[in-house]
């Protein structure tokens, strides 16, 4: 949970930015998780978050079929510098891989 926030922090922080881009499965969004107030909060930290310049939100639609997040979430980080290569890193129920 830290993690996610100090990520959301770095996504305003001008001496050392993050670049988010965010894939969402039109499916997350109908699933009525938490009740209505809770994603009319979601859904309004989203649109907020997605007018960051450095903010890509993308939904995924049903018409894309089958694809891998399916599986579950994952996160491709990539590093500024070159010697550093791309991590996946696969979040699963019992937790998660890098």
């Amino acid at each position: 949970m830290k993690v996610r926030q100090i990520r959301q922090e770095r996504l305003t922080d001008d001496e050392y930015p993050l670049e988010l881009v965010a894939v969402i499965d039109e499916a997350a969004l109908h699933r009525p998780i938490g009740g209505p107030d809770v994603m009319r909060a979601q859904l309004t930290h989203l649109q907020l978050v997605g007018e960051l310049d450095r903010v890509t939100v993308q939904i995924l639609p049903y018409s894309a079929g089958r694809h891998d997040g399916m599986n579950g979430a994952f996160t491709v980080l990539e590093f500024p510098e070159p010697d550093d290569p791309e991590l996946l890193y696969v979040h699963h129920v019992a937790g998660a891989l890098p």
